[in-house]
């Protein structure tokens, strides 16, 4: 081929690329393949969504608050014919429906499917379904308000979004249902279709107490935008046109605010979010939801106080939430008129969480950023082809900037961003060894078993009617107490299950109980799960023993260094060599969490000549873990109890001395020492006191348990 021939085909490369975009659209106008490409990538989304939210959950990184309650709530109603029945906050919630917490009525929606796969996999699979519909009013907005290229791109957008991956990423919550009944009341609003608005302003304030305010407030908007004409549309009962329509939403919205309210407060007169006792706004003195405006106004420098709380937290996640959406917003008042009441909200708030990515409550953003994106950007338009260039750049740009967002905050970035997460594991989740093993032990009990876990197990036994949670996040009301809701959930629990590598709380709190009153014996024990039911007594139904082996260069060398050696398959030892110093350190490490029970240690070690002397002390130090509470009085009474792990001081639980004589040659020799520990904690296997008699070679550090539990 010439230079000439090659260059000719480079130009025709260059040019079919060029107009790939307007083949791209051609394609799209054509029948219905824009509308096949959403439905695809709606699918697409839900799949690899629930993929990833039910290996989250099964690698024990979801909590019981919330997809282990709520999949409780879901399991009572459908199969044991209680009204969406949880225990987790019988302190405050004494009735034990979901309802006394929020009233979501949206969940009687889910009860056929969830009737039929009754499990939390299907909970993660609707939610993650819900999220993606989302992008379909979306992409319906922007194809009669703008085009169907335009209409993609913004669908795409959304299923892309780092709010909506947030939403989707942190266990299971009504609020998923928002952005799709909300966006799509707006386009039927847009539309004039009245069934379909009305079905989904049901569905928004059906999602959450709070919404019927915002679908109020919507309604109000239209109510303003339609108020000449809207006596004439009565008068003539025009109630497909958008006055009528915002005025019944309006009255539908009031009515079920009040009937929110008194629902809640028939299931839980206590309820502390709508009646008091609520600990989010401490700082602003507001007891209650309702009381936040109230406060605000009554009492300035108190708001000012809670506004200047974690400040730059607060404007560092309003700037990248409303930095995509910021130039479109400005020809879309009506949607910032929206986004106020929950800013406001979390401004004056302590709640961490509410202004965090990667969480539920971004979801009272979604419908209102993506309708504003959408407006605005079809109102952005100038006649001047240099002010068109201008705008399209603009554009571009504000699509980058949700770009670089998704990459700072999207959960499943590795590398943490402030504001970005608060509830744990990042990245993508596997299920390994260790979590097949929870799962194993769980199938020890009978399916309708009374159990009584920890946070992140919850989860995988809530599909039951007596699961129980180790109330580490409860608020207890006057009468009510830590110690006395515990000493119940233990009563009425026929088998306790901790994990002591993937908890510091919990497992401790319940093994130290377990000591000084063993009302429950251990049944089970598999790489620190340890599984125990109530009076037993007898051999283990399980034992997978605790097995790790650290080679050299995983140790911490103290007066050693890690050198090449061909006497060892690991291909480096630490060395200890005779210029150092007598009675210095030689190593430690690896401050590796284990439960109690009994252990061998075994220690790889060769000596670099002949010798008689002593040589080294190894060791086993324990920092057991302790845990203490803290109570933080309620507003109007009552408290709520936190708990902080911390490390006792060390404990030489076994050492040995090891000699010249002890070695039959210059090879590498085992040693070995045993050790009992009926705690829980970190240990660390020291090699200490080494002598400058002869050059001594770590390879490698061996733990093994030989009995479940001391």
């Amino acid at each position: 081929m010439t230079m000439r021939e090659r260059i000719h085909r480079l130009r025709a490369y260059l040019a079919s690329i060029k107009r790939f975009p307007e083949r791209l659209g051609f394609f799209f106008s054509r029948g219905r393949n824009a509308e096949i490409f959403v439905v695809g990538a709606v699918v697409a989304y839900t799949v690899f969504f629930s993929v990833m939210t039910i290996l989250r959950y099964l690698s024990l990184n979801a909590s019981a608050y919330d997809l282990g309650i709520y999949n409780q709530s879901m399991y009572t109603a459908a199969r044991s014919g209680r009204f969406f029945y949880y225990t987790a906050d019988l302190p405050a919630n004494p009735k034990g429906s979901i309802f006394g917490a929020h009233f979501s009525p949206v969940f009687f929606l889910l009860l056929p499917v969830y009737f039929l796969f009754p499990r939390v996999e299907t909970m993660l699979a609707i939610q993650s379904f819900a999220l993606a519909l989302g992008a379909v009013p979306v992409f319906l907005i922007a194809r009669r308000l703008i085009s169907v290229k335009v209409a993609l791109v913004l669908a795409v957008l959304y299923l892309l979004s780092p709010l909506i991956q947030g939403v989707n990423w942190f266990d299971f919550h009504p609020e998923a249902f928002i952005p799709v009944s909300f966006l799509t009341a707006i386009y039927a609003m847009e539309s004039r279709k009245p069934l379909l608005y009305f079905a989904c302003i049901l569905v928004a304030v059906s999602s959450l107490e709070f919404m019927p305010a915002l679908t109020a407030l919507y309604s109000l908007i239209i109510l303003l935008d339609n108020r000449i004409s809207l006596v004439a549309l009565l008068r003539h009962r025009k109630f497909t046109e958008q006055g009528p329509m915002a005025l019944i939403s309006l009255l539908i919205s009031i009515g079920w605010a009040i009937l929110a309210v008194f629902a809640v407060g028939f299931f839980n007169p206590t309820q502390t979010f709508l009646f008091g006792g609520a600990n989010f706004w401490t700082v602003l003195g507001a007891s209650s939801l309702v009381t936040v405006p109230i406060q605000a106004v009554l009492n300035p420098v108190r708001a000012l106080s809670a506004l200047n709380y974690e400040l730059p937290l607060k404007v560092g996640f309003l700037v990248l939430l409303l930095a995509p959406f910021a130039l479109f917003l400005t020809k879309a008042i009506r949607f910032v008129i929206l986004i106020i009441p929950w800013t406001f909200v979390l401004l004056m708030s302590n709640q961490t969480s509410y202004y965090q990515f990667n969480d539920q409550y971004v979801a009272l953003f979604v419908p209102f950023l993506f309708a504003g994106m959408v407006y605005g950007w079809s109102k952005l338009r100038w006649k001047n082809p240099s002010n068109r260039r201008i705008i399209r750049g603009l554009k571009l740009c504000s699509i980058a900037l949700g770009i670089i967002v998704l990459l700072l905050v999207t959960p499943f970035s590795g590398v943490p961003f402030v504001g970005s997460n608060v509830f744990g594991y990042r990245g993508f989740p596997t299920v390994g060894s260790h979590e097949q093993l929870v799962a194993k032990v769980i199938s020890l009990m009978p399916p309708e078993a009374s159990v009584l876990t920890q946070a992140n197990i919850f989860p995988l036994v809530s599909s039951r009617l007596n699961a129980f949670l180790f109330p580490y996040q409860s608020f207890y009301p006057p009468g009510t107490g830590f110690n006395s809701t515990l000493s119940l959930f233990m009563n009425e629990s026929e088998y306790i299950l901790v994990d002591t590598k993937t908890d510091a709380v919990t497992p401790t709190w319940l093994i130290n109980l377990l000591n000084s009153s063993p009302t429950h014996g251990i049944y089970a024990a598999a790489d620190g799960i340890l599984l125990f039911k109530k009076s037993y007594v007898g051999p283990l139904a399980l034992f997978v023993p605790i097995s790790e082996t650290w080679a050299a260069k995983d140790l911490v060398p103290l007066r050693s260094t890690l050198v090449t050696d061909t006497l060892t398959t690991q291909g480096s030892s630490l060395f200890h060599s005779t210029n150092n110093l007598n009675d210095t350190g030689f190593w430690s490490g690896p401050y590796t969490v284990l439960a109690p029970g009994r252990y061998l240690l075994d220690l790889s070690l060769r000596i670099a000549s002949p010798a008689s002397g002593y040589l080294v002390q190894p060791e086993v130090d324990a920092y057991f873990l302790q845990v203490r509470t803290q109570l933080q009085s309620g507003v109007g009474g009552g408290y709520y109890a936190f708990f902080y792990p911390y490390l006792s001081p060390q404990t030489v639980l076994a050492s040995m001395s090891v000699f010249g004589g002890n070695f039959t040659g210059l090879g590498y020799q085992d040693f070995k020492l045993e050790f009992t520990t009926t705690h829980n904690g970190y240990f660390n296997f020291a090699g200490t006191h080494a002598s400058s008699v002869t050059g001594i070679y770590l390879e490698s550090v061996r733990i093994l348990q030989e009995s479940g539990y001391a």
